[in-house]
């Protein structure tokens, strides 16, 4: 793929992949007014995995788990499988005009078997906010990476539980668009948050310094659907959003995404067998020690009931234990 940058927030990519396309091309400015309320839902249930890569690609910070499925999304009879998750500062959308971004965008990549995807997009703002955001808290613990850098992380479950970012009541706009970077692929099924989570100034100014690009004015796409060069004329609806703990098997990952990440592997698998192996081990020496305890206990008693020669049968019973008097 050519070089790019987003020097000219992306005008100068129209002969890269399908970015010069003007069918669904991504993001683009939500309009309220024009947009229709439908009666669907997207469904979802997200996993905190124990750990996850926080890196810096050059474009953005990134963010992907480590062996563990993130979750998963379902819409219109499609299952999607959440691969990554990113940032853009400002926002790529705008909200109510062209020029209208809030302070911070974050996009839920979920890829689907045919390699089509999903997009939510979670925004934040300072305006109104009282206290730091727990994500950005946790995923700022340590200096963010600067380019061409990634962390390890262990996973906080409360601070990094996505489930946490949406609820029943959250309404979305969803439209059919693209990959807001090169190659730009009109594959994308977009959920982007009316409402925006809070967060304080100065967290967001660290997370704006840290996606800052050099020679423009931030790391994000201008928008595809300006008045007398709309390059997506898609219809905007209005859907809701509802959690369902769910799980993902691994024969229903997509077929483009590497399966050897969600597998145990070899080492792992001897692992484990070795484990239960030994746990067999000591389960049965457990058993066979209780057992031989019992015999011996049983062969304690039967020598304490033998009959005493010198006093009648009858009268041991009735007396037991029998005690001899000193003469």
């Amino acid at each position: 793929m050519p070089h790019w940058d987003y020097g000219r927030q992306g005008a100068d990519w129209t002969n890269i992949g399908q970015c010069g396309n003007t069918a669904r091309q991504s993001p683009i400015n939500v309009d309220d007014s024009k947009a229709m309320t439908m009666d669907k839902t997207f469904q979802y249930s997200y996993k905190p995995p124990a750990k996850v890569i926080f890196l810096n690609n050059g474009h953005t910070l990134e963010v992907k788990a480590t062996g563990l499925i993130f979750g998963n999304l379902t819409f219109a009879g499609a299952e999607y499988v959440l691969e990554q998750l990113h940032f853009h500062a400002p926002t790529e959308h705008t909200f109510g005009g062209p020029t209208k971004h809030r302070e911070l965008e974050m996009h839920l990549l979920h890829l689907n078997k045919e390699g089509a995807a999903a997009v939510v997009s979670v925004t934040f703002t300072s305006s109104g906010a009282t206290a730091a955001h727990p994500l950005l808290t946790f995923l700022g613990q340590k200096p963010l990476p600067e380019s061409g850098a990634e962390v390890e992380v262990n996973v906080n479950f409360e601070q990094f539980d996505l489930n946490n970012l949406i609820s029943d009541t959250d309404i979305f706009y969803n439209y059919k668009g693209s990959l807001t970077t090169p190659p730009c692929s009109e594959t994308v099924e977009w959920f982007v948050m009316k409402d925006p989570l809070f967060a304080k100034k100065a967290q967001l100014d660290v997370w704006k310094s840290a996606l800052a690009y050099p020679g423009s004015n931030g790391n994000y796409r201008e928008i595809q659907n300006s008045e007398g060069a709309s390059r997506n004329a898609q219809p905007l609806t209005k859907v809701t959003s509802r959690y369902v703990a769910s799980g993902l098997l691994v024969s229903e990952l997509p077929g483009n995404v590497s399966k050897s990440r969600y597998n145990m592997g070899w080492a792992a698998i001897v692992s484990l067998v070795a484990g239960i192996v030994v746990l067999m081990v000591l389960i049965i020496g457990v058993v066979v020690w209780c057992v031989n305890r019992n015999k011996d206990a049983e062969g304690e008693g039967a020598y304490m009931l033998q009959p005493n020669p010198r006093v009648p049968y009858v009268e041991q019973r009735a007396s037991f234990p029998y005690q001899e008097e000193e003469e």
